[in-house]
């Protein structure tokens, strides 16, 4: 239970820091970034919580290395989507790389959710 609670929890910093970096971008609001920022820092410190959890469960193997590779993903589209920021003064002004933030954001968010369904 401990487990699906803290996914539960991931998933919801992470989608924080995704519509936090995508609002960055949009508007230019510095709130955002800073809001990302703190976000995406946080998530690392959440997968390693549910490590912890895990590691004493023989059966859960699986889910831990399954939850390590969330993670890492996580990291690394975070990471892209803030490169696309860096390399695009505003996402308004391109629908590429909008779409790619939004695909990101996506693709993870389907991660953690499977991840959690499989907790369950």
């Amino acid at each position: 239970r401990a487990v699906v609670l803290e996914s539960n929890t991931l998933l919801k910093v992470f989608m924080d820091a995704g519509f936090s970096l995508y609002m960055y971008g949009t508007t230019g609001i510095d709130s955002f970034q800073q809001h990302y920022e703190d976000a995406a820092k946080e998530i690392p410190a959440r997968v390693q919580t549910i490590k912890l959890l895990l590691r004493d469960s023989p059966n859960q193997k699986e889910s831990l290395e399954r939850i390590e590779m969330v993670g890492n993903r996580a990291t690394k589209l975070l990471a892209q989507g803030s490169k696309l920021l860096m390399d695009s003064s505003s996402l308004k002004r391109s629908g590429t790389e909008r779409e790619a933030m939004e695909r990101i954001i996506a693709e993870l968010a389907g991660e953690l959710r499977a991840f959690v369904k499989d907790q369950e």
